[in-house]
């Protein structure tokens, strides 16, 4: 049995008992993404993921667990994701399936990314997160500006560790504005209180 057909005849299933799944998203919002990002991440499917598909290969709707269908169930829901991301960038989805990327899209797109990590590629991509907490806003900029120059060619761990750099170095650009916000409201506080010793005596 073709993976095609047990995707078609579980959403036949829930058809007949009235059934819907919808793509969305509950996770906390995240506008600071990009669509070559999702799509990446989307294009990914862990090996015991493959292997599990294959299985399925074997079986007939009946057999399946209800656990079984339900792993079905999200891994479906990836590859119609996937497949939907990829109409909204060349621009041929529907009004509908637009509203439907524009919701997805305000997920955390953070999460999902190390969602698809294995544990060991968790490991090595918080030892260099680690290290990249102690360089400067401009090495983090030098070090981005590298890893775009090749982005299509990215691991998914270079491509996450990227993702959390940029957000690295944009909370430390923010942290650099703020010290200079209050650098020049002491400054302003100084003159002014100088200017009314002159003046006033004060």
């Amino acid at each position: 049995m073709k993976n095609s057909t047990i995707f078609e005849e579980i959403e036949a299933r829930e058809t007949r008992l009235g059934m819907s799944y919808e793509i969305m998203s509950n996770s906390s919002a995240n506008l600071d993404t990009t669509l070559d990002e999702w799509i990446r991440f989307l294009s990914y499917f862990k090996p015991d993921e493959l292997s599990f598909l294959e299985r399925l290969d074997a079986k007939e709707l009946s057999e399946l667990t209800e656990s079984e269908i339900q792993k079905c169930l999200k891994l479906r829901e990836q590859k119609e994701l996937l497949d939907l991301l990829k109409k909204y960038k060349n621009k041929t989805c529907t009004k509908e399936e637009h509203d439907r990327v524009l919701e997805y899209i305000n997920g955390s797109l953070k999460s999902f990314m190390k969602s698809r990590l294995t544990r060991s590629e968790k490991e090595k991509a918080k030892e260099r997160i680690a290290f990249y907490k102690e360089k400067t806003s401009k090495q983090l900029g030098e070090y981005i500006d590298s890893q775009m120059e090749h982005y299509d060619t990215l691991s998914l761990l270079d491509a996450y560790v990227l993702y959390q750099v940029r957000d690295l170095k944009q909370k430390k650009d923010n942290d650099e504005a703020i010290k200079e916000i209050v650098k020049g409201q002491k400054e302003r506080a100084y003159y002014l209180r100088k200017a009314l010793r002159r003046d006033f005596g004060i």
